[in-house]
Formats: C-alpha cells, structure tokens, sequence
C-alpha cells in the first residue's frame, strides 16, 4: 500500500526545507489580501484554510500567540461569512505580523550590544598592584 501526498507540491511541506515553506505561506498569505480586498468570500475562505495548513505545517513552538489569535478571529468572521469583520481581522494580523518580525530584529542586535561591553567592564574591576 503507497501513501501519496496530501498536496500536488509535496515539497512546500517538506520539513527540511523551510524556504518552500515559507514561500507558500507568503503565497497564500497574499491570496487570502487579495481575495478579501476583492469582497471575494468563498475565495477568501479558500485561502484561509490553506493559510492554515501553512501554518500548522510549520513548527511555531507557541511563540506567536498574537498572531495565532488574530488567525481564530479571522476564520471565525470567514465562517460566519462577515467580509467586513474579515477584512478587519486581516489588518490587525498584517499589523501584528510586522510587529513581530521587529521584534525579532531588535532582538538580535541587543545581544551584540552585551557582548562587546562585558570584557571592558571586568577588567576595570580588578585590583591591579595590591
């Protein structure tokens, strides 16, 4: 008994390979835009459920919790069939999402800020001649 793929493009959910996977979550992503900005709601529908098997496909670790809340409230509106309380849940993710992408690139540069002040500071506190 063979098992074939659930997708016609196994390799967007290939776990050793993240950029696929990135680059169809960007690809539904701007379908679900694109159809929500055109009033389309079965479509929009349509993009969100493949928005989601992105994002369950991918390994999020709980981190984005802002995000993941902001998806529910999205379906949610889809599944009641409200555009506008659709597009509205769309804004807030896209705001979210970029608030968390800075986050992330705050985060990194802060820890090159310690790095270069610590060894300066211990050697300024050690008695030197006593």
């Amino acid at each position: 008994m063979s098992i074939q793929p659930i997708s016609s493009s196994p390799d967007a959910y290939r776990a050793d390979n993240p950029q696929s996977k990135f680059q169809q979550f960007r690809t539904d992503f701007e379908q679900l835009s694109n159809t929500l900005q055109a009033g389309n709601l079965a479509g929009a529908q349509q993009a969100y459920n493949s928005l989601m098997q992105d994002v369950h496909g991918a390994d999020q670790n709980g981190k984005n919790t802002t995000l993941a809340s902001d998806l529910a409230s999205l379906g949610q509106a889809l599944q009641s069939g409200d555009l506008s309380a659709a597009q509205k849940a769309f804004s807030t993710l896209q705001q979210d999402m970029q608030s968390v992408g800075q986050a992330h690139h705050h985060h990194h540069h802060h820890h090159a800020v310690q790095g270069g002040q610590n060894p300066s500071a211990s050697g300024s506190i050690l008695p030197m001649g006593l």
